[in-house]
């Protein structure tokens, strides 16, 4: 069944990992305690394991450009649960959920805070998970990062309702993912050029509800596999699109919503579809494929421009009353 830590006080380790649990088992650190280790805060091997943190843990061991190197704040390495409603603060990872050797899927659910500075280029990250999970920031939480804020590898649902930023990618994931925004996603440029509010890496499904923000070099990018982007709130790119899928998919823009871009609101390569009911600044179909825009009365985009090589088609939504279609050249 594992070890039981219960800590009010302070748990220290200069060295090495402040608690280390090699067969699972659960620890929770109160409000007032401090759980401080080098490499490790809280680390937990084995089996499943589960932390709640209501009070600090820390991890101060920085990257050494090993390809082994490991550290992080609170580390669930056979996978489990976090529940943070205190801070964790790392240089590396604040929250690791699998490792780096092996997968194992687990549920962050944040109401906290958790930094990790981590370094440029490398897979460091706020919150880092190594198998299939659930994180889930609530409106009290942030969940902050130097480059990275969430990275994820394999199937992983992210639900926010906080605040999720980092000074390249606010979510990183390299497999299948779904976002559900309610509150604020920020990236930055990124050391290429690409940084992104939300970076989909094999496709996956974003949803930005009403109020809600996404931002970064670009709003949303999904480099290979269809994506679904869904709009309601405001998605900006403040270096190039607001929308890019790189591998076809389908952008819906609600009544309210905003895309926009310094480029273009949305990119679409190889086809797909764009309903608009919103604002959108230009719209861009390259590439073959099938593309179809969808206009609903009252819609706003800016120039639209698509592919020769691509079958093309503009539909003008029904409405119970007469609608106005201008800037056609």
């Amino acid at each position: 069944q594992g070890d039981t830590v219960l800590n009010a006080g302070t748990i220290a380790s200069p060295n090495g990992s402040a608690v280390f649990l090699l067969d699972g088992g659960s620890v929770t650190n109160q409000a007032g305690g401090t759980i401080a280790g080098y490499t490790f805060g809280v680390k937990v091997t084995g089996t499943a394991g589960a932390v709640t943190n209501d009070g600090t843990v820390l991890s101060t061991a920085t990257f050494t450009g090993s390809s082994g190197f490991d550290a992080a704040g609170v580390a669930v390495q056979a996978g489990g649960t976090v529940v943070n409603d205190g801070a964790i603060r790392a240089t590396w990872k604040g929250v690791e959920i699998g490792n780096i050797s092996a997968s194992a899927g687990g549920t962050l659910i944040n109401q906290g805070f958790i930094y990790a500075s981590n370094s440029s280029g490398s897979t460091g990250a706020a919150v880092w998970i190594h198998g299939p999970g659930e994180i889930s920031n609530a409106t009290a939480g942030t969940i902050a990062g130097g480059p990275f804020a969430i990275v994820s590898y394999y199937q992983t649902t992210v639900l926010n309702a906080g605040s999720i930023g980092a000074t390249e990618f606010g979510v990183h994931a390299a497999g299948s993912a779904t976002v559900v925004n309610t509150g604020r996603i920020t990236g930055g440029t990124g050391g290429v050029g690409v940084g992104a509010g939300v970076y989909l890496i094999t496709g996956g499904a974003v949803t930005n509800q009403a109020s809600a923000v996404i931002t970064g070099y670009h709003g949303v990018y999904a480099t290979a596999g269809a994506a679904t982007v869904v709009n309601a709130g405001t998605i900006a790119g403040s270096g190039k699109y607001g929308v890019e899928l790189n591998d076809g998919g389908s952008v819906t823009n609600a009544l309210g919503g905003s895309i926009t871009g310094t480029a273009f609101g949305i990119e679409i390569n190889g086809g797909g579809t764009v309903v608009d009911a919103g604002t959108i600044a230009n719209i861009y179909f390259f590439g073959t494929g099938s593309n179809r825009l969808v206009l609903d009365p009252g819609a706003a985009a800016g120039s639209v421009t698509a592919s020769d090589s691509a079958s093309n088609t503009l539909e003008l939504a029904s409405s119970a009353s007469t609608g106005t279609l201008a800037g056609l050249d």
